[in-house]
């Protein structure tokens, strides 16, 4: 799980590389928009790299926890 705007890099450069070191891995987004970009935007951008679901900010932590759940029972 990574955030999509963080200090010193961004969550889409994250999501990246886990796609290419472990592309089975499931990918959780989180964002409420950025700098010139809207939430929709990001969002979007998210799910074309490769991020298996995107919450937006503010999200309800149970949903997240479900999502989560399911992903790992997915993976093995």
């Amino acid at each position: 799980m990574t955030d999509i705007w963080m200090p010193g890099t961004d969550g889409i450069a994250v999501v990246q590389a886990i796609r290419t070191m472990a592309p089975g891995i499931p990918v959780f987004v989180i964002t409420g928009g950025g700098p010139g970009l809207s939430i929709a935007s990001a969002a979007a951008l998210a799910e074309v790299w490769g991020a298996q679901k995107v919450f937006i900010k503010p999200f309800d932590v149970r949903v997240l926890f479900e999502e989560l759940k399911t992903a790992l029972a997915r993976s093995g």
